[in-house]
């Protein structure tokens, strides 16, 4: 299947709450599946209509505030989750400060980047590839 996004997508766990602008009553609430700096996809129970422009609130674990702005779902799918019904949602940012999309994917990066430095072990100090012959 061909990939139409043009930027990296970052898995990241965390919450969602979406509502239509106009009806800010109507809180959907999910959870975050990936991000990137465009937009960030996301699961919810309940079914958004697509195109729908909507405020959104994400919260992880990562950032000390949660991000706030203004979207529009760009893509929809009814899907199984754990036996349950749901809905894969797309949503392309709008109205958002980028400057903080960002430092947020910088510091989504510099985590994984870390992590990943742990797992490779380092060769001993004093040690040639020559001194295995």
């Amino acid at each position: 299947m061909f990939n139409k996004r043009t930027h990296i997508r970052f898995l990241k766990s965390g919450n969602v709450n979406i509502a239509p602008e106009g009806n800010t009553a109507n809180i959907f609430k999910g959870e975050l599946i990936d991000i990137g700096f465009r937009g960030f996809s996301a699961y919810l129970k309940e079914k958004i209509d697509l195109d729908t422009i909507v405020q959104f609130e994400l919260i992880t674990k990562l950032w000390e505030r949660p991000l706030i702005g203004k979207g529009k779902i760009r893509y929809i799918a009814q899907i199984k989750r754990y036996g349950a019904p749901c809905f894969r949602v797309g949503l392309e940012f709008i109205d958002i400060n980028k400057d903080s999309i960002v430092t947020m994917l910088n510091q989504i990066r510099n985590k994984i980047c870390k992590e990943k430095r742990k797992k490779i072990k380092p060769k001993p100090s004093g040690t040639s590839p020559y001194d295995l012959y």
